[in-house]
């Protein structure tokens, strides 16, 4: 027997921060639920897992009526408790149904075998951890994520992107993530408190791992903190008050990353990071839906009536044309880039909850990557485009819909 009692919103609330861990499969139906345990002194706990990794929601405001443990549909409960207007409300299962009981409703449903559950792993205990700020976690993560993925992709745990990684690094007092596509790449650090036997530490941790945590890191007080345990297995756990997040490492050495940073830049811009940010979005708006080019025009001052910084150009398929100009302070000579205007605006929008306001740019040629810099504890670094190719790619799609329109008009003669 199975009983619990809480508010509605409660119930809805951890259901809610657990049903990403779900995934559904029609091979195991049973990855599609979440496991809901009570025992007296443990607690209410809420599981669940795609077996690559999983999350443990404990759920503090209830009263456990009888012990045991039940298996429910997420989506179901989550919003028939999302929609009840009662102020308690009863979770109860026997074996052969599960119930939810309130003062003017009653739904039953048949229950599933909560054996078949796979077990979660248990977090170890012990000094061995890393120590940071929720905060500042949160905000260091989502400065990289967009970099180590591909748009388009899912948001899904469990889904295709679970091939896209983040790098953990650790040093003393310093947790640094790391976000590549192996064409652009993103960097930022944050001050922990480390155990002596984690310093040097690396893993790479699974994006869809990543998108929990991050979602279960949005609503937390300031002065919270997360402990990051390395288990055994191959398993990562980011522990919290009232949660726990285990993730599957993913094999593999991480990418030498350093040594793709350009040395000895010959321009750099400094700007406003909101400045910047608007001029990018501005110059997106006409840029070529395919492959989202803005030109980069860089230019120092000469003389007292010469503009100086960024001139941002831009050509749409349909012959739409787009220049902006942003004044700020440029050291180098004149030089210009090709970019996909997408990547500085996602930094930027992630990148901008750092204290720094002000952000640099450093280019090397129009041949090798860009590096944005936003405070010393925040980078971005772009590969440019070709526009070579783009053209050439351009020409040959172009010959080609024309050689199938001409066979379309051959074949109708």
């Amino acid at each position: 027997m199975f009983q619990i009692e809480c508010a509605p919103a409660d119930l809805a609330q951890a259901i809610a921060s657990v049903e990403r861990g779900c995934y559904p499969s029609a091979v195991k139906p049973v990855l599609g639920m979440v496991k809901v345990t009570a025992d007296r002194e443990e607690g209410i706990l809420f599981e669940a897992t795609d077996l690559n990794g999983g999350i443990r929601r404990r759920l503090e405001k209830a009263t456990v009526q009888d012990e045991g443990a039940i298996l429910i549909h997420p989506a179901l409960v989550g919003q028939y408790a999302s929609q009840c207007r009662d102020e308690l409300l009863t979770l109860a299962g026997n074996g052969s149904a599960t119930s939810i009981t309130t003062f003017r409703t009653e739904w039953e449903m048949p229950a599933e075998d909560v054996g078949l559950f796979p077990p979660l792993a248990e977090i170890p205990s012990g000094p061995e951890t890393i120590e940071v700020n929720q905060k500042d976690l949160h905000r260091v993560l989502n400065s990289v994520l967009f970099a180590a993925r591909n748009f388009g992709e899912t948001a899904k745990f469990g889904s295709s992107d679970g091939k896209a990684i983040i790098i953990l690094e650790v040093e003393k007092n310093l947790l640094r993530a790391i976000g590549t596509d192996l064409k652009h790449l993103a960097v930022a650090e944050v001050h922990a408190r480390v155990h002596h036997s984690l310093i040097g530490f690396s893993c790479m941790v699974p994006v869809g791992s990543i998108r929990m945590l991050l979602e279960n890191l949005e609503s937390v007080e300031e002065l919270a903190m997360v402990l990051i345990r390395r288990q055994g297995h191959g398993l990562l756990s980011f522990s919290a008050k009232t949660w726990d997040i285990i993730a599957r490492l993913a094999e593999g050495r991480s990418p030498p990353w350093k040594k793709i940073i350009p040395t000895n830049p010959k321009g750099k811009i400094t700007a406003d990071g909101d400045s910047l940010s608007r001029a990018f979005r501005q110059a997106a708006i006409f840029a070529n839906q395919e492959y989202h080019t803005v030109r980069l025009s860089f230019t120092a001052a000469v003389g007292p009536h010469t503009k100086e910084g960024i001139t941002f150009d831009t050509l749409s398929r349909t012959g739409e044309r787009s220049q902006v100009d942003l004044d700020c302070n440029y050291q180098g000579p004149d030089l210009s880039i090709a970019i996909d205007v997408r990547y500085p605006i996602r930094f930027l929008e992630a990148s901008r909850h750092d204290q720094a306001t002000e952000v640099t740019i450093e280019i090397t040629s129009d041949q090798k990557p860009l590096v944005f810099r936003r405070g010393p504890k925040v980078l971005f670094i772009m590969a440019p485009l070709d526009l070579k190719a783009i053209e050439a790619a351009r020409v040959a799609k172009l010959e080609e819909e024309a050689e199938k329109e001409a066979r379309k008009k051959a074949a109708a003669a």
